[in-house]
């Protein structure tokens, strides 16, 4: 049992993948990659909204979005989603599995842990850029506790995320208590 404990999570997160897409901002995000990619540039003002087409516009998604284009073009359509939905899942969970048995070093823990991380990530799994965000956290706490060997690891972390959701000043957040705590 000890020894299949941490594939678990992973099964888990495989038939939440497996979902159908519950989520249409979605599409507007492969959209605003589409207008993005095509006007050689990031969106400033809004091109999609009746009542505020060309006011002024601040897409925190752009690195995200344009990436959801070129994989629309790449496999032709949105199948694509569930895959990424596994594959950034399953290396959140890795790197969750990877902090916890770190502390405690009990396989069995850990995957207590992992199994209650996909539990609480479960309902969040959708193909939106926020998702990465659950990928870079995971990212920032491993390189957080792997001092001082992966500490150059955070500004490549929090820079790509800026780029990639709004949600990077929770990682800055995160930098600047790991830095007080240190001290």
């Amino acid at each position: 049992m000890v020894d299949v404990a941490p594939l678990i999570p992973f099964v888990i997160l495989g038939m939440l993948a497996a979902r159908a897409i519950r989520d249409n901002s979605f599409i507007w995000h492969i959209r605003a990659g589409a207008v993005q990619v095509d006007a050689v540039r990031v969106l400033t003002e809004d091109v999609f909204s009746f009542t505020r087409s060309g006011q002024s516009w601040r897409t925190q998604s752009w690195l995200a979005e344009i990436g959801y284009r070129y994989a629309e073009e790449l496999f032709g359509g949105l199948a694509w989603s569930n895959w990424m939905i596994l594959i950034v899942g399953s290396v959140v969970i890795a790197l969750v599995g990877l902090a916890v048995y770190r502390s405690v070093r009990s396989v069995i823990v850990t995957s207590l842990v992992m199994v209650l991380a996909v539990w609480l990530l479960g309902p969040f799994l959708q193909p939106r850029p926020v998702i990465f965000s659950y990928l870079f956290l995971a990212m920032l706490v491993v390189a957080l506790q792997y001092r001082p060997e992966l500490t150059w690891t955070v500004v490549p972390i929090l820079w790509v995320w800026s780029a990639v959701h709004g949600s990077w000043i929770l990682g800055l957040g995160l930098v600047v208590l790991a830095r007080r705590r240190s001290r």
